[in-house]
């Protein structure tokens, strides 16, 4: 939902907001609580996009856009954090086509203890 955090950190002190949503096609995340210093803010949004294909297959789109002060910042992004970021992205991404690719089976029917009435 609009306004929900999701953590990206297992304390909490950096997280994303929610800043659209339109399940099941589309998911935009927004932080700027992700700061590593020499930078000294970031506004940093991720968009995740399902495209339906002819063959009705699905592709997952995902665009990321950054903003950094100072503006050397993005120099300083790209070479020092982008080959971590890539690693962990990539992490993601294969975890996401391995559950998207598996056969659904009986407990991924059944409603979990954080699941909402209703959802």
């Amino acid at each position: 939902e609009v306004g929900d955090r999701v953590p990206d950190s297992a304390d909490w002190s950096v997280y994303f907001t929610v800043a659209d949503v339109d399940p099941p096609h589309a998911l935009v995340l927004h932080s700027t609580r992700h700061v590593i210093k020499p930078i000294r803010t970031i506004d940093f949004s991720w968009a995740f996009f399902l495209h339906e294909l002819p063959d009705g297959a699905t592709r997952l789109l995902i665009r990321a856009r950054t903003r950094f002060t100072p503006a050397w910042g993005r120099a300083f992004a790209e070479l020092v954090i982008g080959p971590a970021d890539f690693l962990n992205v990539l992490g993601m991404l294969n975890g996401i086509k391995r559950r998207a690719e598996r056969t659904p089976s009986r407990a991924d029917a059944q409603p979990t203890a954080n699941a909402l009435p209703g959802s």
